[in-house]
């Protein structure tokens, strides 16, 4: 499999998830944890990709692979304007969140995608 937009990838290693395709101060809008899925959602364009980490959040500042915070940190959330938000919280507060921004492609497993 090869990394292309709609594949799922898995982090190799603790990732800054940044604003734009390139390292400069102020960019990172997250920070993926090592083994965190997400998708590709363009191509890759040089040592970067466009991707996606879905998610739970409760507080706007961590996203949780599940809707319990025994589940696991995917992200630690740099920027929380970046989350995008996805219908209402649950009874306990949780919503599903989002984040899109780039990675460097160095640090990614393909693990499920278009052949």
């Amino acid at each position: 499999m090869k990394l292309v937009s709609g594949a799922l990838a898995r982090t190799t290693s603790g990732l800054n998830l940044r604003s734009e395709p390139r390292v400069t101060d102020g960019n990172i809008v997250a920070v993926l944890v090592k083994d965190a899925l997400a998708w590709a959602v363009a191509d890759p364009a040089g040592l970067w990709v466009k991707v996606r980490a879905n998610g739970w959040t409760v507080d706007g500042k961590t996203l949780y692979f599940e809707a319990d915070t025994r589940s696991g940190v995917k992200a630690t959330v740099r920027q929380p304007a970046a989350l995008v938000y996805e219908g209402e919280p649950d009874p306990g507060g949780w919503r599903r969140a989002s984040l899109v921004g780039y990675v460097s492609t160095g640090y990614l497993t393909v693990v499920d995608g278009p052949a």
